[in-house]
């Protein structure tokens, strides 16, 4: 995908008005308006790297409850994948056998890693937790380390 192309999509995701949606999701999760925004934000980052990478990755943490949310308002969610991306964006959950919850598991710490690539920051861990119950022992360094050692073409300084 070229440079100009992401950056023009990405402009049009962040200025998305999904209000009614972050208002709804407030409301359903108790949190309050500046916390229920951060999570609209994480959400389009979400699926800006969904579409820049062309990866399926698994989620955890509340951005799942924010899809769902927004999900329920199928015709505005119709509207959001068609003008944003041409196409339906289809939410798969992870299937319940244990084979797809450990594969689900690396598609979640994949989107770690390329989120970190791509944004060149971590992910918030309120947000995205990385934690030792999904992880083991694993602390941020670790995380940030492991990334930067894995291949890379950022300018991270790892």
């Amino acid at each position: 995908m070229h440079f100009n192309e992401l950056e023009d999509k990405q402009k049009q995701l962040y200025g998305y008005d999904l209000s009614k949606i972050t208002k709804r999701f407030a409301e359903e999760q108790g949190v309050d308006d500046e916390l229920a925004s951060r999570y609209e934000k994480e959400f389009k980052k979400f699926i800006l790297l969904k579409f820049a990478q062309k990866r399926r990755y698994g989620m955890n943490g509340k951005v799942d409850d924010y899809w769902h949310t927004f999900i329920v308002y199928t015709e505005e969610y119709q509207e959001f994948c068609d003008q944003l991306f041409g196409r339906f964006l289809h939410h798969r959950p992870a299937d319940e056998s244990q084979a797809k919850v450990s594969e689900e598991g690396l598609s979640y710490f994949r989107f770690l890693i390329d989120y970190f690539r791509f944004f060149k920051e971590p992910p918030p861990k309120d947000i995205w937790p990385y934690s030792y119950e999904l992880f083991g022992d694993v602390s941020d360094w670790e995380l940030q380390g492991g990334i930067c050692i894995a291949p890379c073409w950022t300018k991270c300084g790892g």
